[in-house]
């Protein structure tokens, strides 16, 4: 749950964090919220964030998937077997 939140939330409201504790510690004067330039920045930000998840977090495609199993009373982590050559 907090990687989700790490990956979609952080990224999507940062902006907006940002912008608002600018607004109340430098220039405290009452403006337009600028709502759109806010969620395109966050949405932005959150497509690079889960474009650097995937595209580097990837396995060959000829790579043998092993699932999580128990081994000797101990639980052995799925992992990705490269083939061998």
């Amino acid at each position: 749950m907090l990687r989700l939140f790490l990956i979609y939330g952080v990224p999507m409201f940062l902006p907006t964090l940002c912008f608002n504790l600018y607004r109340r510690l430098v220039k405290p004067v009452k403006t337009k919220f600028p709502w759109a330039k806010l969620m395109t920045i966050g949405l932005v930000l959150t497509g690079i964030s889960l474009y650097f998840f995937t595209a580097f977090d990837k396995a060959p495609p000829s790579a043998h998937y092993t699932p999580p199993k128990f081994k000797d009373g101990m639980l052995v982590p799925a992992h990705m077997d490269l083939p061998q050559k």
